[in-house]
């Protein structure tokens, strides 16, 4: 739904994310086009008026990694080893994955996350022309790019070249060089797509050193680790994102500080797939290491829900640490707006509220039993992080467009998504 302007009216709590950590109570945002150009009480009209009273207004959360198609493939391989899983039942059913196929299931993905007010997403997939087409539909941001193995090299480089050169300037699509992992592409492919990287300052999005059988193989192979392997390349700087990073030792985190490298947290797909451990959050913390969480894809995970994602993040890093403290609430929210931003190189636009800043905003209904009471603002927080699920979220907001107002999604149809979802799941299980 296109605006020129939107008032988000008498808002109980507005939980800015900005340097201060602001939290506004009973305020008004007026947008126009796509700015937040007013916070406060604007005596303006809108085009359209949203009210804003028992709600707790938030950037839009942003989910550092994820495969998006891959929800064609939720609840279809669970309760198994990652590399069992990944060889014996995900990559022989994406080989038989189409073009049409993942447009679909990246639409499904898209209404997904729009009802749980996720307003940008870091994807790596096959297809990306598709899913890009899926996502402007969907009216969401994404950064995206084709996933790239040593067997599927086929015409892959020029493909993904090209696809960079058709979304480098939209609005909402950013291209992004997406290497499936340092155990699946060789020297020569890695050394071929940071070309393309540097050629266009694009990101470098990556799993590693995701399992404890990864790392091993590589120090047996090579005698060093997968990040101390890509140091060695060149391959690791400030636009580097390594997934998992499960397995990192106390060097590894030298390294990625070193070179200012950034990573993402799936703490979710982790304990599913019993990785054995999560990052070593605290000494990452210490190196001043950006992280962002990443829900994974909704094979491993099942959903895309980050409020979900912010909970087991901190409980299984405090479990972790032996610690109660470590990873307080305002931290995780952090983990999900302001510090991706940062990671994806946009926090000069959005990932905090403000006048001036991208009106990628969510509204969050606190009138449910499990978000009561409220004691004070900081009890906001906790309650998000704690509490709250994605199916709470009651407005969302990119770019000053409406794409939910008071839990009716606008830009897609729900109905007609899930009946093609079903319809494909029947062909492709019969192929």
């Amino acid at each position: 739904m296109s605006l020129s302007s939107i008032l988000i009216k008498d808002i109980d709590w507005i939980l800015t994310q900005n340097s201060r950590r602001q939290i506004l109570k009973n305020y008004s945002v007026y947008v126009e086009e796509n700015l937040i150009t007013e916070i406060g009480n604007p005596r303006v009209e809108a085009d359209f008026t949203i009210d804003g009273k028992g709600k707790v207004l938030l950037p839009g959360l942003i989910n550092c990694h994820t495969h998006s198609s891959m929800t064609l493939l939720r609840g279809y391989a669970d309760d198994m080893k990652l590399h069992e899983w990944l060889e014996t039942r995900i990559w022989p059913l994406e080989s038989k994955l189409k073009p049409e196929y993942c447009y679909i299931g990246t639409l499904l993905a898209c209404l997904e996350m729009i009802r749980f007010g996720v307003t940008c997403f870091n994807d790596m997939y096959i297809f990306v022309d598709d899913i890009a087409k899926a996502v402007k539909e969907s009216g969401l941001r994404c950064f995206l790019g084709e996933v790239i193995f040593d067997w599927n090299l086929k015409n892959k480089f020029s493909y993904f070249e090209k696809f960079t050169k058709k979304w480098l300037r939209d609005d909402l699509v950013t291209p992004v060089v997406n290497p499936h992992a340092p155990y699946s592409c060789s020297d020569e492919t890695l050394f071929k797509l940071k070309e393309i990287s540097d050629r266009y300052n694009l990101l470098t999005h990556m799993h590693v050193s995701e399992t404890e059988k990864e790392v091993k193989d590589f120090q047996k192979n090579k005698n060093k680790t997968p990040v101390e392997h890509l140091d060695e390349l060149g391959i690791l700087n400030d636009r580097f994102i390594g997934v998992h990073c499960n397995w990192l030792s106390s060097k590894d985190v030298e390294i990625l500080s070193r070179r200012n490298s950034s990573i993402v947290h799936c703490p979710t797909s982790c304990m599913k797939l019993a990785s054995g451990r999560v990052p070593p959050l605290k000494n990452i913390f210490e190196k001043n290491i950006r992280v962002g969480l990443g829900t994974d894809g909704c094979a491993s995970n099942n959903n895309l829900d980050l409020f979900e994602e912010m909970k087991n993040c901190s409980l299984i890093n405090k479990f972790q640490e032996r610690d109660p403290t470590f990873i307080p609430a305002q931290k995780t929210l952090d983990l999900v707006t302001i510090e991706p931003a940062k990671i994806l190189s946009i926090d000069d636009r959005i990932g905090t509220i403000g006048e001036g800043k991208i009106a990628d905003l969510i509204l969050v209904d606190f009138k449910k039993p499990h978000l009561q009471p409220i004691h004070t603002k900081h009890t906001i927080i906790s309650n998000l992080v704690y509490s709250c699920k994605g199916q709470d979220v009651d407005t969302t907001i990119v770019d000053g467009k409406i794409l939910m107002k008071h839990g009716k999604v606008l830009t897609l149809n729900e109905h007609e998504v899930m009946n093609q979802t079903q319809s494909i799941i029947q062909e492709l299980m019969n192929s």
